[in-house]
């Protein structure tokens, strides 16, 4: 994704919130025959921009570790005890929710 021409459609505004296919700031105005024109371009799909809030949120530069102590760390313990537990991971596809969970040799993940 990283290296193709791809849009990013999330845009992380803290640790709780974030906004789904965010509008851009061209998404306003275009250009017409030269003409800036007043309304949006209608050839385009309109933007989302539909806001979202989690208890947490981690976006492409959080590491394994940092998603570990924020969200795993604490239910070990209470496995350990023998309750049953449960991690669900949840985000777009390609978005990383498997390398986070199982990790590489060199980058463990979080189970």
């Amino acid at each position: 994704e990283k290296t193709g021409a791809y849009d990013n459609i999330i845009s992380v505004i803290d640790r709780n919130m974030l906004i789904f296919d965010p509008k851009d700031n061209d998404d306003e105005c275009f250009f017409f025959k030269g003409k800036k024109q007043g309304r949006r371009d209608l050839n385009k799909k309109a933007k989302k921009d539909k806001t979202f809030t989690f208890d947490n949120i981690y976006d492409a530069d959080s590491t394994n570790q940092e998603i570990f102590e924020g969200t795993t760390k604490n239910v070990v313990g209470t496995l350990m005890e023998g309750y049953n537990c449960c991690v669900f991971a949840y985000g777009a596809t390609g978005a990383g929710k498997t390398f986070t969970m199982l990790g590489a040799k060199d980058k463990p993940g979080i189970i």
